[in-house]
């Protein structure tokens, strides 16, 4: 077996390999200390990671209906779609109610 993480992000512009390089330190290190591999790394030891790409190859997407933003600009799609998802909390979807309360915890 061969455990890995694969995490698909919106580009956020040219300088950003030492965060994504710090991100795939840090996804390591969480993966080792709650799994404790004998052999970190090595594909002999089935407890431990053995890769972990970051691609920011999401271009353009849509998540329940609404166009994904660009990487940075989720504060103001936010405030802009706020309308349509406090209607739509309103109507019972519980994904919307949660995502309506993590804004307003975020702004405040």
């Amino acid at each position: 077996p061969t455990n890995y993480i694969h995490a698909h992000l919106r580009p956020r512009g040219p300088n950003t390999r030492p965060t994504l390089i710090s991100i795939t330190q840090s996804l390591t290190q969480i993966w080792n200390s709650l799994l404790q591999p004998t052999k970190p790394g090595s594909l002999d030891d089935p407890r431990a990671l053995h890769n972990v790409f970051l691609m920011e190859d999401i271009a353009a997407g849509a998540e329940q209906g609404f166009v994904l933003p660009l990487a940075g600009e989720d504060a103001q799609w936010a405030e802009e779609n706020m309308q349509e998802f406090r209607r739509r909390a309103e109507d019972g979807e519980e994904g919307m109610r949660r995502l309506v309360e993590e804004v307003g915890r975020s702004t405040s």
